[in-house]
């Protein structure tokens, strides 16, 4: 059976610049920045669908919070190949997005983790460590001397409340607004 337990926490506020020395440094291979279009689905058990593209790949994701550690979201995904085709399947099957939203991801992995610096829209950049375990994810904490920053394992949605703003209330969130 699959684990569908997602090992990630998202850091806070972060010195883009800094977080890039201390990857690279740390002998972390950089990927080039890309831009993430996506469509938010919400479903009634308080779960969601996301539908995401950077223009090369396309995934569908079933995604659930159970809490705030690094083991808290459940997540199982599938690559798709159309975008736009997917979100019709989905709209005549029922489901509305409840929101488009945008953000660009430069993305560091070396053989244990995968690290990357979100930017949104109207809030400040944030990173996230995601691993194959909690205690992975807690050795890089540590390792990148990230461990006193604020974290969160909790959905993007909630790091824009901690900014007093309301993703839900956004129908487009593009950095064009």
């Amino acid at each position: 059976m699959q684990n569908n337990t997602e090992y990630e926490i998202k850091i806070l506020n972060v010195d883009v610049n800094e977080l890039r020395g201390k990857l690279l440094a740390n002998g972390f291979k950089e990927k080039p920045r890309v831009l993430f279009k996506r469509r938010v689905y919400e479903l009634d058990d308080g779960a969601w669908l996301r539908l995401r593209t950077d223009g090369k790949k396309t995934t569908l994701t079933y995604k659930k919070s159970h809490g705030n550690a690094i083991d808290g979201m459940e997540e199982v995904e599938t690559e798709v190949s159309d975008f736009e085709a997917t979100h019709q399947i989905l709209v005549k099957a029922g489901i509305v997005a409840k929101n488009y939203q945008e953000n660009y991801r430069t993305e560091f992995r070396n053989d244990e983790v995968e690290v990357t610096i979100d930017e949104w829209p109207k809030i400040p950049p944030y990173a996230e460590i995601e691993g194959t375990s909690v205690k992975v994810v807690e050795k890089y904490l540590r390792q990148l001397d990230l461990q006193d920053y604020q974290t969160t394992s909790k959905p993007t949605s909630h790091v824009y409340e901690l900014a007093n703003i309301d993703i839900a209330a956004i129908n487009q969130l593009t950095f064009e607004d």
